[in-house]
């Protein structure tokens, strides 16, 4: 298995740091793909106080793929923790993201399970088609959400409304996009 760690912080900036290592598939090199994680681990690690550890594993849609088809969030690093998340993704046959589903935990309270689906298009040619227009996000029972995007001519994020109802317009700059106002 490779591995790749990387110190983010030290320390002497904070009293404590945090060590993220990464592990990619390596032993069947039939269908190992390159720089596909399998899983990741992040550790902080404080001065004079026990690590504090999480890890996600990711499940792909086929060997050469790179669309995670699973992900499994597990805080404190224990097989069969109670408080492991599993998020589950589905994609259009272009691979963009079409639905993610999130499982919580047994009894974690005020959390809920989750759904959210991803609209693309509508418009000419393929380029439109990969516009993310609007994203829906049902909890458990009745309650959505849903947030809609707009773009100008040349593909730029150019309104995005909140399920709020609060509209947030942004102007493209030739040093890149900002957003100009809300309201």
């Amino acid at each position: 298995t490779g591995i790749d760690a990387n110190e983010v912080t030290s320390y002497s900036q904070c009293e404590f740091k945090t060590v993220e290592t990464v592990e990619f598939y390596g032993n069947d090199y039939d269908t190992w793909t390159i720089n596909r994680p399998h899983r990741k681990i992040d550790t902080q690690k404080r001065d004079g106080k026990p690590d504090v550890s999480r890890r996600w594993t990711y499940e792909y849609t086929a060997p050469d793929s790179y669309l995670v088809s699973r992900l499994y969030d597990n805080p404190m690093c224990v097989d069969q923790n109670p408080l492991m998340t599993r998020t589950d993704f589905e994609y259009h046959e272009e691979g963009n993201l079409k639905k993610k589903t999130i499982k919580v935990p047994n009894g974690t309270l005020g959390e809920q399970d989750r759904m959210e689906k991803y609209e693309y298009g509508p418009g000419e040619g393929a380029e439109s088609q990969r516009r993310l227009v609007t994203k829906k996000v049902t909890l458990s029972g009745d309650l959505q959400y849903e947030t809609n995007y707009a773009y100008d001519n040349y593909d730029n994020l150019d309104t995005l409304v909140g399920s709020n109802g609060l509209v947030t317009t942004y102007e493209t700059l030739p040093i890149g996009t900002e957003s100009k106002s809300v309201g």
